[in-house]
């Protein structure tokens, strides 16, 4: 059996990046650096299905434009006996700073953050011939595409569209998708805006995107990640502006109700400045929850009590790296892998029998890793 682990290179516009193909040892969790390709890619994030990964690059401006049109959704197939990558297709991602992407039978769901500060000051005249300013941002909307036989990125299908605003000026002027997820079921798929403090469930129907229900944060809080649990109805949410997760019930027609409301930092310690909770994942048996902070550079676990969904926290621990911005859970769930984009480097962490996170066993300097994903032969 082989692990492959790929670390997408992310960063600012017009800066070269990279996927970083690795090997992964399940024993020490080491990662051994392979090959570089893509070295244009500004990788928002990385989803393997079924032996093909899928890529969103994160940018503004679409070749051939002078400013603006969007990213880029991309597939690769994986060579299992090298764990190289061969791009089999490349779609615009129909939108600014393509964030995620998820994969499910025959379609690929892709979300668009938008830029933080991009708009446009627009003079509209209404009927009394009286002039008005206009603000126009750019537009965050989740994207639906068609999923081909061999794995590739198809035709656009569908768009849908958010909309309100949050009370933080700059990061929540206009709406902001973060990121999609998708059920067990396969049926409904997550995104949450960080814009607008909402948390949506999405259903496709008739080759379009339907909302089926929504969940408000509290306002100023900037939802950001959404994971499912594995077996149960339940939904957990993190936020970027404030120190709180959400642990949210679901049924599959899309309604959520809120569960409890818990605080991710020790109480010693107050939401200091630039902190900002980044990454979230949930073990393969539902049993805990990793919560990745920037600003404070650590991360919490979460025992999760199965019988009502309500998340426990049982670790903080400081990571030692700088700005970790992606996590993932190794396939045989032994360790924790860290992408610390301010430090340069993915960090391996054992995951102890009880959930809790050893001290740092391996790291890999490897450029600006922001995401990391998973492949086993």
């Amino acid at each position: 059996m082989k692990t492959y682990c790929y670390v997408g290179n992310w960063g600012k516009e017009g800066e070269g990046f990279s996927i970083v193909i690795c090997a992964y040892d399940p024993e020490t969790g080491a990662l051994t650096e392979l090959k570089r390709i893509a070295p244009e890619i500004s990788v928002g994030c990385l989803y393997q299905k079924d032996g093909i990964l899928y890529c969103t690059h994160e940018r503004e401006t679409l070749d051939g434009l002078r400013a603006g049109g969007g990213g880029l959704v991309l597939a690769y197939t994986i060579d299992p006996q090298t764990g190289g990558l061969k791009e089999i297709s490349q779609m615009p991602s129909c939108g600014a700073m393509a964030a995620y992407v998820v994969a499910q039978g025959d379609y690929v769901v892709a979300v668009n953050h938008a830029t933080r500060d991009g708009h446009v000051t627009v003079m509209k005249r209404d009927r009394s011939g009286k002039y008005h300013i206009r603000i126009v941002y750019d537009e965050s909307m989740t994207a639906l595409f068609s999923r081909r036989p061999d794995g590739s990125v198809g035709e656009l299908l569908d768009i849908f569209r958010t909309s309100g605003c949050g009370p933080v000026a700059g990061i929540q002027n206009s709406p902001h998708i973060h990121s999609v997820q998708v059920s067990p079921s396969g049926n409904l798929y997550c995104i949450c805006d960080k814009g607008s403090d909402r948390v949506y469930l999405l259903r496709i129907e008739g080759n379009t995107l339907q909302n089926c229900g929504s969940f408000r944060t509290g306002a100023g809080y900037a939802p950001r990640y959404s994971v499912f649990h594995p077996q149960r109805p339940y939904l957990y949410v993190n936020n970027e502006l404030q120190p709180y997760l959400y642990a949210l019930r679901y049924t599959e027609e899309g309604r959520l109700s809120e569960i409890a409301s818990v605080r991710v930092l020790p109480e010693d310690i107050e939401n200091p400045a630039g902190f900002g909770q980044s990454d979230l994942r949930i073990s393969a048996d539902g049993r805990f929850l990793y919560d990745l902070f920037r600003g404070v550079n650590a991360v919490a676990v979460f025992w999760i009590d199965e019988e009502s969904g309500r998340p426990e926290r049982i670790q903080y621990k400081a990571l030692g790296g700088e700005t970790p911005r992606g996590c993932a859970l190794s396939p045989d769930g032994k360790h924790l892998l860290i992408a610390a984009i301010g430090s340069g480097e993915a960090k391996s962490f054992p995951v102890r029998e009880d959930g809790t996170l050893g001290d740092q066993d391996s790291a890999l300097s490897c450029g600006t890793p922001g995401c990391l994903s998973f492949y086993t032969v």
